[in-house]
């Protein structure tokens, strides 16, 4: 069997916003200054493929739960009978994503015919998406906005009762505060296929030495 990973597309992972790994055929090495992002690459090769359960909210590109937190404070807003926003393509670039590209040559194919993605495809690459993702946008909503309203009726109560001289900082804050508690709760890896006549262009590449 000649079929190997080609290449993997990273996003969203802690400092890798977007990048692109490329896999020499016996060893692929990692060079670049210190920070920037070899650790990281590593961290979530590692975690995809083997250690799906040790994602944590720091896994998340920081700069993302900016709007991580707002689609939270919306829900949050939102007035009885008026509709929550649960869909899943409002997280779709937020969400820590390899992309993992097969090369995979025409006499291979019976290895691989569950990821074939159309009926026009006839051998080169082969695509599959592994995404840390919601598990039920809906669930995580009605738990995160009862917990949240709930910390904020004792909050208000508790002003009530001291004449507003008291200020207390109650669990969750936001999303991100109580996904710290939950995330392995509403959060798991699902897989896409991938339709190679879609691949896009990484703007940042990790380049591989044999």
């Amino acid at each position: 069997v000649n079929m190997k990973i080609k290449f993997v597309e990273l996003q969203n992972f802690r400092k890798l916003k977007s990048c692109r790994i490329d896999l020499a055929h016996n060893e692929t090495v990692f060079v670049g200054a210190n920070n920037s992002g070899k650790t990281s690459a590593m961290d979530a090769l590692r975690t995809f493929l083997k250690h799906q359960g040790e994602f944590s909210t720091r896994d998340f590109t920081l700069s993302n739960w900016k709007g991580i937190n707002k689609i939270g404070f919306e829900w949050i807003r939102l007035n009885e009978g008026e509709q929550y926003d649960l869909t899943l393509s409002r997280w779709n670039n937020l969400l820590p994503t390899l992309d993992i590209w097969l090369e995979v040559n025409e006499n291979e194919i019976h290895y691989i015919n569950h990821l074939i993605p159309t009926l026009d495809w006839d051998n080169g690459l082969l695509g599959v998406r592994l995404r840390f993702e919601p598990k039920d946008v809906e669930d995580l909503c009605k738990e995160f906005v009862a917990k949240y309203k709930a910390s904020h009726n004792v909050k208000e109560l508790a002003k009530q009762k001291k004449n507003g001289d008291i200020e207390l900082d109650l669990w969750p804050t936001s999303l991100w505060d109580f996904l710290e508690e939950n995330l392995s709760t509403f959060f798991e890896v699902k897989s896409y296929i991938l339709d190679p006549a879609k691949l896009a262009t990484v703007v940042l590449r990790l380049a591989a030495m044999d």
